[in-house]
């Protein structure tokens, strides 16, 4: 969104300074956070970040803008994992931005994101 909070600055020291591969999950609020902790990287000059991968779970990233910043810096994406009727994903993280069913569907199912069956709570594989 143009800024840089101090959880994704202290987060891009911790990919900064971690040397071995690792997968990492990003969930919710932590898409956006892994996303600008690889341009705040990149804009420091830190731009091989190849030993990580990541799978975003119901994130708030932009994918689009994730995936420049993932390839500038080497980062593996395993792929995205959003429920097609998740509030955060698909409005927040602008998934929707072309499916005008998605963006319905998560406004429709905006209230279930507080109960027990929340899009957003729970792991999503297409198909169940």
């Amino acid at each position: 969104m143009g800024w840089t909070t101090d959880i994704a600055k202290q987060f891009a020291g911790v990919l900064a300074n971690t040397k071995h591969p690792m997968q990492w999950v990003a969930h919710s609020q932590g898409g956006a956070i892994f996303s600008e902790a690889m341009r705040y990287n990149l804009g420091k000059g830190i731009a091989d970040m190849s030993n990580f991968s990541v799978a975003f779970h119901a994130g708030a990233n932009n994918r689009w803008v994730t995936g420049q910043y993932a390839a500038r810096a080497g980062v593996g994406i395993i792929g995205y994992y959003d429920a097609p009727n998740d509030l955060v994903p698909q409005i927040v993280g602008l998934r929707a931005w072309n499916r005008p069913d998605r963006l319905l569907w998560s406004i429709y199912s905006a209230p279930s994101l507080f109960g027990d069956k929340s899009p957003h709570t729970y792991p999503y594989k297409p198909g169940q």
